[in-house]
């Protein structure tokens, strides 16, 4: 197995392209990672992590809708490449392994970020025409969530299901929560003034402590998933 990450082409202009090599070898596995693939308008265009996760799509969704695109933390595009490249290989050296002929497995950082990004970034475009927009903590997927303020911190909220609703509405009223405190919840929710009240005086360690900032670092994090 091979694995490289030199310009599309530069393999073959030193005389060691894969057709040349599966010649000698016929159940190599080469694996290439680039910016933009072997192939398509722009192969020959140089990038580095923060120019795929753009051209990915991840930075338009990604942030305040008031702000510009904000970048991931880390070198996201360079992981996703990295991790789709180690899935590919594995395939492409199973099937090597079951018929003797191997394969080039051709792995594009802007199309791994598109992959790791189908349900809030482009896309959704492609599947169903919906141009996604940044929604600042919450994700496109699921309504409501996002980072709420509460008397001592912050709290994370994702609601995917109507039995996250219901759990959701236990939570805030308590056991004898009804559907129509169901649907009150989720005016609560919604109504970004009402929350940081309801979930301030429903939060496990809440106390007075002094106000912080919108930008201060969650301290807390809830996941409801019955």
């Amino acid at each position: 197995m091979l694995i490289e990450s030199l310009a599309p082409g530069r393999l073959a202009a030193l005389g060691l392209g894969y057709d040349r090599l599966r010649q000698a070898n016929p159940a190599l596995v080469l694996t290439s990672i680039t910016a933009f693939g072997q192939s398509g308008p722009h192969r020959d265009f140089p990038a580095a992590d923060i120019v795929a996760m753009a051209m990915g799509g991840a930075m338009v969704v990604t942030g305040d809708p008031a702000d510009p695109p904000v970048t991931l933390a880390g070198s996201q595009a360079c992981v996703s490449a990295s991790t789709l490249a180690a899935a590919g290989s594995l395939i492409a050296l199973r099937h090597a392994a079951l018929t003797g002929q191997g394969q080039h497995v051709d792995i594009s950082m802007q199309e791994a970020v598109l992959a790791v990004t189908s349900i809030c970034g482009a896309r959704k475009w492609l599947d169903d025409g919906t141009v996604p927009k940044r929604f600042g903590t919450g994700t496109f997927s699921s309504v409501p969530s996002g980072t709420y303020p509460c008397i001592d911190g912050e709290i994370y909220l994702m609601v995917n299901r109507p039995l996250h609703w219901k759990a959701l509405a236990r939570w805030v009223h308590g056991p004898r929560a009804t559907r129509r405190s169901s649907t009150r919840c989720s005016r609560i929710l919604v109504a970004a003034p009402a929350l940081p009240r309801a979930a301030g005086h429903l939060h496990p360690r809440a106390h007075r402590a002094p106000p912080r900032s919108r930008n201060s670092t969650a301290r807390a994090s809830v996941a409801i998933s019955r």
